[in-house]
């Protein structure tokens, strides 16, 4: 409280316009909150902006307020527009979503494993150290070995036509909805576009050395393993029946 220098009494209080030369002093518990958003944090990573949020969703727009509600059909409708995925929420009138229990247990089964794979990735990371071939540096043991050419209808590990892709990209590599052309382009498919951090991959080009000695059979590699239609992009119904327009054919490599 700031007092007054040229009238006296010192104070007056300015509702009821009440003056006194000294405050009373006066000590108040208080109780602390923290809140916690782990479960429900979402980063958009500049997809909103400020401004934006002010516009559209605020329900009050006095800024001196640290939390103002929001309208939150008008929230998602926001982030809709900018392909940013919202979950369900993990709340429900005020308890957690209770789902019931998934039945668990253990079976024999018999797969075949690939003679080599160990040391055809441990290869790979010497050649190309930690990086994922789409997305650079990742931890060593986020990285898989990927085949550029079928493993299935040629189970060859061969150097020039290996990959290091995180273990998330190799899966969706191996579902042809990350595909690399012969110029070592990156395409994604439309169906991930939705998606921000691969939709921004679309496009880029593979983060492979251009002095690599392997470079020159890995584009032949990856010429000779396109489909009938070149690259991506080609809608659905436009590809003939049973014929995969995409430059890679295969389902697990």
């Amino acid at each position: 409280m700031k007092g007054r220098t040229s009238v006296r009494p010192v104070y007056r209080y300015s509702k009821c316009f009440a003056t006194f030369g000294q405050p009373k002093e006066e000590v108040i518990e208080i109780r602390r909150y923290r809140a916690d958003y782990a479960r429900s944090w979402l980063a958009v990573e500049g997809a909103i902006t400020a401004g934006e949020l002010e516009a559209n969703c605020y329900l009050s727009h006095s800024k001196q307020q640290a939390i103002r509600p929001v309208d939150l059909a008008a929230l998602r409708t926001l982030l809709a527009s900018r392909h940013v995925l919202v979950g369900r929420e993990w709340w429900r009138d005020g308890g957690v979503i209770e789902l019931p229990e998934i039945p668990a247990a253990r079976r024999r089964r018999t797969v075949l494993g690939r003679i080599g794979q160990h040391e055809f990735r441990r290869r790979l990371l010497e050649r190309f150290g930690p990086v994922c071939a789409l997305t650079g540096p990742q931890p060593p043991d986020s990285l898989h070995a990927a085949h550029v050419t079928p493993y299935a209808t040629d189970p060859r590990h061969e150097l020039a036509g290996g990959l290091l892709l995180r273990a998330d990209l190799h899966s969706l590599f191996d579902l042809h909805l990350i595909t690399i052309d012969s110029d070592l382009m990156v395409r994604i498919d439309p169906s991930l576009r939705k998606y921000r951090e691969l939709s921004r991959l679309d496009g880029a080009t593979l983060r492979i050395n251009p002095a690599d000695p392997l470079l020159p059979t890995l584009r032949a590699l990856l010429e000779r393993c396109k489909g009938p239609a070149q690259g991506l992009g080609l809608n659905e119904d436009k590809r003939p029946p049973g014929v995969d327009s995409r430059p890679f054919g295969r389902r697990r490599n």
